[in-house]
């Protein structure tokens, strides 16, 4: 299923502009133009992105670099665009590697291949292989990050929960997003029911001081520069970038009609309904990706929306198993996810704020708790949770085929 993941992104890759499908590309590429000009962090308030960690841009510089030895000239960011794709190749074997942590030893095989499968087509990952943007290399982090909490879970090594904490801290240097990891794992240590409380100490202090020690040199300054930490993390958030008031009703309203019939997202109305932007994000992020694709789009959603209700009943039976869950981590990872996103739309009501891409590990949940449902595949609802879950993988990569 890789190689079929591999295939969907390469094609994409080359068919697809850099300027395409993209979020604040020109404030991307001038980052990148300062790091070739000067080979230092910009200042945060020179530029659109300038507030950015800066590992992203660095290593972007470096592709371009290699790229311009090496004689490419397809066009000017191509190398970079490369970048992003090796970066999203790299996020598709994370998140096929936690399917085997999920699915050990040729357990549940034909769940592990849908999952798989879920995970190589998804539309708004394989969007990620032609980006730039630091969104292509924190999401690579993220998933291993939380391949390596799953692990750390289901082992308890040492070694393991270093590479978590590494993999984070990593993450943290590209885009402060993959923060919402961190609650995510302090439950998970206080839910270990074979750790003692010197050990779950012990544990959190590594995960402290090694992000102390990668990051520390970059956020704590920056943090007593800005002097209020949202801007330290997310230094545009308070420019004027279309304000949308906040309604508390738009965390209660959800009409599935009005987003099948619309499955794109208007401008006009970014997120006047919370979790109809986020939901419509969740697949095609912002764009509008051709009306004559859009019929197929609504079948994508219309599939979708079913088994996130599916989704969701094996969600509240894994919470019921608690600790005992060899998957605990990963409904945390779910409601701490999905909280950051509902408190970011409150913190920062603006137009790109509550897109899924900014907490879009959410797919890995989101994929296990599908397939988990299938069960023996003897009921009648075990055998239409199946037939849903594949027949949304092949037009999700037929999507990918034809846009």
């Amino acid at each position: 299923m890789f190689c079929v993941g591999m295939l969907l992104r390469v094609q994409y890759e080359l068919k697809t502009p850099f300027l395409a499908r993209n979020h604040d590309v020109e404030g991307h590429i001038r980052y990148l133009q300062y790091v070739l000009s000067h080979w230092s962090i910009p200042p945060p308030h020179g530029g659109w992105e300038f507030f950015q960690p800066p590992l992203y841009y660095f290593l972007a510089a470096v592709a371009y670099r290699v790229g311009g030895f090496f004689g490419v000239h397809i066009h000017v960011f191509a190398p970079v665009q490369f970048l992003s794709l090796l970066l999203s190749l790299g996020t598709l074997a994370a998140g096929i590697w936690i399917g085997t942590l999920l699915f050990p030893q040729g357990k549940s095989r034909t769940a592990l291949f849908v999952y798989s499968a879920i995970i190589a087509t998804f539309p708004s990952l394989a969007f990620l292989s032609s980006r730039i943007s630091n969104d292509v290399g924190v999401q690579c982090m993220a998933f291993l990050a939380l391949g390596f909490l799953l692990r750390w879970w289901q082992g308890r090594r040492t070694r393991d929960w270093w590479f978590f904490s590494l993999s984070l801290a990593v993450g943290m240097l590209m885009k402060s997003n993959i923060l919402l990891l961190y609650p995510a794992a302090v439950f998970s240590v206080f839910l270990a029911n074979r750790l003692s409380l010197r050990e779950k100490f012990l544990f959190l202090l590594q995960n402290v001081s090694i992000l102390f020690i990668i990051d520390g040199w970059f956020f704590i300054p920056r943090f007593l520069a800005e002097r209020d930490e949202r801007l330290a993390f997310v230094g545009n958030l308070t420019r004027n970038i279309g304000y949308v008031p906040f309604h508390i009703r738009d965390f209660f309203t959800f009409n599935p009609l009005r987003v099948l019939a619309h499955p794109y997202l208007n401008p006009a109305h970014y997120i006047s309904n919370f979790w109809g932007y986020f939901l419509r994000s969740a697949f095609f992020d912002n764009f509008k990706n051709g009306g004559h694709f859009q019929p197929l789009a609504m079948i994508i959603l219309g599939i979708g929306m079913a088994l996130i209700v599916l989704l969701l009943r094996m969600l509240i039976l894994d919470v019921q198993r608690g600790a005992q869950s060899m998957s605990a981590p990963l409904w945390l990872v779910f409601f701490f996810h999905i909280a950051g996103a509902v408190v970011y739309r409150i913190v920062g009501p603006y137009l790109p704020d509550g897109n899924f891409r900014f907490v879009i590990v959410l797919v890995v949940p989101c994929a296990f708790y599908i397939v988990s449902g299938f069960g023996r595949l003897q009921t009648f609802i075990e055998k239409l949770h199946f037939v849903l879950a594949c027949a949304f993988v092949l037009l999700c990569g037929m999507y990918l085929l034809v846009i």
